[in-house]
């Protein structure tokens, strides 16, 4: 699980005194509000929070952890700032595999538009429609048309393809009229 995320969480919680306003917040259900408290608690292996129907009251180690987490939470806002501005342009290698029909008719026209706006960075595309290993061969992002069959990459649906099967009429009438396809 995400420490930071489980830190911001909790001083939210600190701050509105209720996993349900931190939920609404930050977008997640109450649910994850308390697995992050729950991780932290069993991390430090000791109740950070007093839970009531009424809301939430800090415990004295909640009040000690919070206060070190708020100077963590700063030190990492700060170092994520400074690492934005080590850098003023984006650049490096992204190595792509995708599918050869897809990359042909619509991935090239995107990332050509993508190198115009950033020219430092290299694009190494493969077309392959043999399947990779994206880890084993390094890619950093692999296009895939249908359901992936490995829960543990992470994936988003990008784009829609509709797969179309077509034959020419003299083709379709010469394998109608074999006496393999024949109808009984």
């Amino acid at each position: 699980m995400d420490r930071i995320g489980a830190i911001e969480v909790f001083i939210a919680a600190c701050k509105e005194k209720s996993f349900t306003k931190v939920a609404s917040n930050l977008d997640i259900s109450s649910t994850m509000v308390s697995k992050y408290i729950n991780f932290l608690e069993k991390e430090v292996n000791i109740k950070l929070f007093n839970r009531c129907t009424r809301g939430l009251k800090l415990t004295e180690a909640g009040a000690l952890y919070l206060r070190n987490a708020e100077k963590l939470s700063a030190q990492y806002q700060q170092l994520k700032s400074e690492m934005e501005n080590f850098s003023g342009e984006p650049q490096g290698r992204i190595k792509i595999n995708a599918p050869v029909t897809y990359g042909t008719y619509c991935l090239t026209k995107i990332i050509s538009k993508f190198m115009d706006k950033n020219p430092n960075i290299d694009i190494d595309l493969e077309l392959s429609d043999s399947l990779s290993d994206v880890f084993l061969d390094d890619y950093d992002v692999v296009f895939r048309i249908g359901a992936l069959k490995y829960a543990s990459y992470i994936s988003k649906k990008v784009d829609k393809q509709q797969l179309i099967f077509s034959a020419s009429p003299e083709y379709l009438k010469k394998i109608w009229c074999s006496k393999k396809y024949k109808r009984a």
